[in-house]
């Protein structure tokens, strides 16, 4: 089967050359009395209420809402007086403490003297390459720590992470703190 090549020339369509004197009859201002091209509303679905209150009979207290509220993060999450925050809080864990070693974490423990236990992090960016694993080991790490911390009180804990940190799942990471919670507490009380 031959291909057929069409060839078309510009004096084939139709041209139509205006001079420069046409554009001196366009209007400098648009018209007020113009309607605008653009109608408004035009994708919107018919049924539904033009104005934010609804249409007569409908409205918010015939309506079920659905509230999302926020919750506390102190309540939830762990305050700041169960954190290490100062560095002398971590140098006195890391030089005296009790130690728990795994194949994906390391728990230092050391009493602190209070009422409750604080809780540090060692996440090294050589061990746990993304941002987003570093957080997640965090994050897992303080929940444990939140269901676990009335049998951690008076504790100082650091937790500190190995190079096989990353590949660990959160069920992983979530069983192996409960075992060095059990070791830490063991090692607390002889």
């Amino acid at each position: 089967m031959a291909s057929t090549i069409h060839r078309f020339s510009l004096s084939s369509f139709p041209i139509r050359i205006t001079s420069l004197s046409d554009e001196t009859d366009l209007p400098t201002e648009q018209n007020q009395a113009q309607t605008p091209t653009r109608v408004p509303r035009a994708n919107v679905y018919k049924g539904w209420p033009i104005s934010p209150q609804g249409a007569q009979g409908q409205g918010a207290e015939e309506t079920q809402r659905v509230e999302c509220t926020t919750v506390d993060r102190k309540v939830r999450g762990v305050s700041k007086e169960k954190r290490l925050r100062r560095s002398k809080d971590y140098q006195r864990v890391f030089e005296s403490s009790c130690r728990s070693v795994d194949g994906w974490l390391v728990v230092l423990a050391r009493e602190n003297g209070l009422d409750h236990s604080r809780l540090g992090f060692a996440v090294s960016r050589s061990h746990v390459k993304t941002a987003v694993n570093r957080n997640r080991i965090k994050r897992v790490a303080r929940e444990s720590f939140r269901l676990h911390q009335t049998d951690l009180r008076g504790l100082d804990l650091v937790i500190v992470t190995r190079k096989s940190t990353e590949g660990a799942t959160n069920q992983l990471l979530l069983s192996s703190l409960k075992h060095h919670w059990r070791r830490v507490i063991s090692c607390r009380n002889s």
